[in-house]
């Protein structure tokens, strides 16, 4: 009796430390179920802290309420203009010009030759410069004058400058006689010149880009052709010296 009363004793002192050791294992587990579903509880609060303070996508794309508004396009088409070159092709050939407004004009064709300044104080025209310009723009056939355009001997100036002041060779200035029956030849605001040391097709994109003159190119012949009209004009002429217009559609 007694050894049957000690071996319950014994099973049931097992049993009872197998069930602490069990609930000890579900504690455990308890916790650390607890413990993770608090972490999941605190990074939930947080996530919906951040959504409720961040700006929603439209408000930070959306334009301001001042932006300019745009406008309608005009009923009447913009003027077109001529094509003009690629810019910067002439600048190789641009050179600062020792003397601001020193030009050194020569015409073969009535034998005269002028060097001096041609702008003033305020860039004003002189009057000398004038007078002088026009004696070697006068026509080599005749030897007669006329005024020119003070507008053409300011950008007789701008391109000597352009240039570095190179010698600008006159073909012709004022004429009599012309094949086109509005040139402005006749009217003392044209010049057919080349430049020392710059070809030809250099001057002329320098004189397209102004914008406000009329150019022609020669291909055949020894020189540019401008005119001052206020707005830009461009044609290529294919006729040798002398003879009748061959026009081509300029590019």
């Amino acid at each position: 009796m007694a050894v049957a009363s000690r071996q319950v004793a014994q099973g049931a002192l097992k049993c009872t430390r197998r069930g602490a050791r069990v609930r000890s294992r579900f504690h455990v587990g308890a916790c650390s179920a607890l413990l993770i579903l608090c972490a999941l509880a605190t990074y939930a609060g947080r996530a919906d802290a951040h959504r409720g303070t961040a700006k929603p996508e439209a408000s930070r794309h959306t334009a301001p309420s001042h932006a300019a508004p745009s406008h309608a396009a005009p009923s009447h088409p913009a003027p077109s203009h001529p094509a003009t070159p690629p810019a910067g092709s002439w600048r190789r050939y641009k050179k600062q010009a020792w003397r601001r407004g020193y030009v050194t004009l020569e015409n073969p064709g009535n034998r005269r030759r002028w060097t001096g300044y041609v702008l003033g104080p305020a860039d004003s025209l002189l009057p000398k410069a004038e007078r002088q310009i026009r004696a070697v723009l006068a026509s080599w056939r005749t030897g007669r004058s006329e005024p020119i355009a003070p507008s053409l001997t300011r950008l007789i100036a701008r391109v000597s400058d352009v240039f570095g002041g190179r010698t600008i060779r006159v073909v012709s200035g004022y004429r009599e006689r012309s094949h086109a029956k509005d040139s402005h030849h006749k009217r003392g605001a044209a010049l057919d010149f080349s430049i020392d040391g710059v070809p030809n097709w250099a001057v002329r994109d320098y004189l397209r880009s102004l914008r406000t003159t009329g150019v022609g190119y020669y291909p055949n012949s020894s020189f540019v052709h401008v005119d001052v009209r206020g707005y830009p004009a461009y044609w290529i002429d294919l006729s040798g010296p002398g003879a009748a217009p061959r026009y081509v559609a300029a590019r």
